[in-house]
Parts: C-alpha cells; structure tokens; sequence
C-alpha cells in the first residue's frame, strides 16, 4: 500500500513538472530573442 502511494507520488510529480518545463523553456527563449 505504501509503495503504491509512493509510486502514484512520484508519477505525479514528474507528469506535473515535465509540462511546466517546456513551456517555462520556450518562454525564456522567446523573451531572450525578443530582448536582443
């Protein structure tokens, strides 16, 4: 049981910070082209 918790925790966290990664990426690459 608390493996299987721990699992789901896990999976997660890395499914919620993959997405705000791209995206925080892209972000800075546009403002770096824009602030050139």
């Amino acid at each position: 049981m608390e493996n299987e918790d721990t699992t789901v925790q896990e999976t997660h966290y890395t499914t919620s910070t993959a997405p705000q990664s791209l995206p925080t990426q892209m972000f800075c690459i546009k403002e770096m082209k824009s602030g050139t």
